[in-house]
């Protein structure tokens, strides 16, 4: 057991034999590379919070009714036509990502050979997804209005969750007023950013990285490269090899004249 085995062995607490791994750093880095895949996007959510209904009462009863009554959290604020195709083409990219590469700690590790065939497919999805980005944008006057009209309906229901407490004593809920309508509206659409920002919120790349080997593999692999024998030496040697032997040819014959 060498030195490292042994020491390895005592910070395990193992008594079993310590195999040595030996990997063929030179023929690995030839085959493969590491991939880096980044994407990102306004993915239309915001956190509701009771102070968006009007909620601010400080009774400690009526702020323990609001715990139970209701829910406060994340609330969509982008079209389900655009949330539903980034979404698809974000998974589309992840699984061809996961199904043509290997997890491991330096990013997902590729052989040489799949890659060119994985872009391909890669930059079909990216563009369809940048493009549906640019839409989104495009319409972004649009989908204020598509979210104002969902959120006016809403309202009325954060409106009836605040005078559920009246209810209770018998009164008879409101329609919500204007006032309140507009205020709890407003609130949730400030959160959709401008069209530039929606447009840099967009990013969807990747980096091929080499992965370097460990020092002592990488000089070796440079010795190799420093020293190696091309097809030229090799016929050089051989032309060599012939004026040799005809020279040896000629000297015999030349010393019996």
């Amino acid at each position: 057991m060498t030195a490292t085995e042994l020491l390895l062995a005592q910070e395990l607490q193992e008594t079993k034999e310590i195999k040595v791994i030996k990997p063929d750093w030179n023929n690995l880095i030839d085959k493969i590379i590491a991939i880096d895949l980044d994407i990102k996007w306004w993915r239309g959510e915001t956190r509701l919070r009771k102070e968006d209904l009007g909620l601010e009462e400080s009774d400690p009863e009526y702020q323990e009714f609001l715990q139970k009554q209701v829910r406060f959290g994340t609330k969509r604020i982008m079209p389900e036509r655009f949330f539903g195709e980034l979404r698809l083409l974000e998974g589309r990219a992840r699984q061809l990502m996961i199904t043509n590469a290997q997890h491991s700690p330096w990013g997902f590790l590729m052989s040489k050979k799949v890659y060119p065939a994985w872009r391909e497919k890669m930059v079909e999805v990216q563009t369809k997804f940048l493009e549906v980005g640019e839409q989104l944008a495009f319409e972004r006057d649009q989908v204020v209005e598509e979210m104002r009209e969902l959120y006016q309906r809403a309202a009325q229901g954060a409106w009836e969750i605040r005078q559920k407490k009246e209810q209770s004593n018998g009164d008879e809920i409101s329609k919500a007023p204007n006032y309140f309508i507009e205020g709890f509206v407003e609130t949730i659409l400030s959160q959709i950013p401008s069209v530039k920002e929606i447009q840099n919120s967009f990013y969807f790349d990747w980096t091929p990285s080499y992965i370097a080997p460990p020092k002592e593999v990488l000089l070796e692999k440079q010795l190799e490269e420093a020293f190696k024998v091309t097809e030229e030496d090799k016929e050089k040697w051989e032309a060599f090899k012939e004026e040799e032997a005809l020279e040896k040819e000629i000297q015999p014959t030349s010393a019996k004249t």
